[in-house]
This record gives structure tokens, sequence and C-alpha cells, in this order.
């Protein structure tokens, strides 16, 4: 190597270094401020409802200038977007970890519903603004949740092949395919969006925990006696 290539090498490449960890802080910084914006919104959505919180509101909560906040997202209308993005990819993935244990299907089953409906029945009781904010997510971010719905859909597909393999499911006996099973499973949930206002935190998880049973039943499985 000569003179040049050595001072070269010597000088250019412990800065290509400090560039990349450099990127990655700002990159983890910018992240981290998106999600305090993110929180803070969902707090403030929840407890004052979507019409009544502003920007700047958003900004106080999450102790981020608002010309900060306005460098993420453009309008309130783009964080209530991000946000439902958020909570629908984190239903799906905690879906398909559900589907993925070493368990009996009725357990992966509970745990995929759960999945699918825990955040929304903690913004419907425990919010008073739940039904505003259903019907601004309709207005708002209605593509979202149809495209959440088509992913869902096939996990709980998936989940249903899945037991049928194993032995534990026989959809056929019930003259319905997995698709099908998937559809009607995911129909239950809209049924229990819709009673959330008058069920318990009891209630609920009962109710959770009885259509679980009575799915795997209906598909030609063994369910657990009731507790």
């Amino acid at each position: 190597m000569n003179k040049c290539c050595q001072v070269c090498s010597r000088s250019s490449f412990p800065h290509v270094i400090l560039y990349g960890v450099s990127a990655q802080t700002a990159q983890a910084r910018k992240e981290a401020t998106r999600d305090a914006i993110l929180d803070a919104a969902f707090e403030r959505f929840t407890l004052a409802g979507y019409r009544q919180t502003s920007m700047e509101d958003i900004a106080t909560a999450s102790g981020i200038s608002r010309a900060a906040v306005y460098l993420h997202f453009s309008n309130k209308e783009r964080i209530f977007r991000t946000l439902s993005e958020r909570i629908q990819d984190r239903h799906l993935r905690e879906a398909e970890e559900a589907v993925g244990l070493d368990a009996p299907v009725e357990e992966r089953l509970h745990r995929v519903l759960k999945a699918k409906l825990d955040t929304f029945m903690e913004v419907v009781q425990n919010s008073p603004h739940g039904a505003e904010l259903l019907d601004e997510n309709s207005r708002i971010a209605g593509d979202i949740s149809q495209a959440g719905r088509t992913r869902f859909l096939r996990t709980l597909k998936r989940l249903v092949e899945d037991a049928a393999e194993r032995g534990e499911l026989a959809p056929e006996r019930s003259v319905v395919t997995a698709a099908a099973a998937a559809e009607i499973m995911l129909d239950w949930t809209r049924g229990l969006e819709v009673d959330a206002h008058s069920l318990s935190a009891h209630g609920y998880r009962r109710r959770v925990r009885d259509a679980a049973r009575l799915l795997v039943a209906g598909l030609g499985g063994e369910p657990r006696r009731a507790d």
C-alpha cells in the first residue's frame, strides 16, 4: 500500500464508522420521538376525544415542542392514521405469535381473539369517548382497518389449517373450509364489538374464552372443560 492509500485508510475509515453510528443514533432518536408523540396522542384521544384534542395538546403531553411534532406529522389526522397502523401491526404480531405457540388449538385461538379485541375493549370500556373514536377510525382509517381485517383472516386461516394438520380440528365435518371458518371467527369479533359497552371486564374475558371453546367444538375439535 503506498503512502497515499495509507493516509486515506487511516483518516477515512474511522469517519465512516462514526458516520454509521451517528446515523443509527439519529434514526433511533427519530423513532423514539415518533413513539413519544403517538403514545401522547393515544392518551389524549382516550381522555378528551379526537375532536377536542389539538396538536398543541399532543405536543404538551409528549414533552415535545409543537414545531417538532409537525416535523414528524403534518396534522392530527396523520397521527391518528399512524396510531391505527401501529395498533393493527401490534395486534397482528401478537396473533401470529399465538398461532406459532406449542399449545392446544383452543388456547392459541383464545390468544388470537384477545390480540384482536383487547385494545378495542380497553378503549371502549375505559374512555368516555369510545364511540367517537370508533366513528373517527372508520372515517379516517377505514382502509387501514380493512387491510388489517384481511391480514387477520389469513392468520386465522393458517391457525385452522395448522390445527387440522395436527389432528386437533376437522373442519370438513362441519362442511366449511378453513377460509370460511376464519370469516366466521372474525365476524364473531365484530359482534362482540357491538356489545362492548354492555360488558364488564370479567364478562368480556368470559365471552372470549367461551367463544374459543365453542368455535373449536364447531370445527370438530375437543374443547377443554369449562372452568
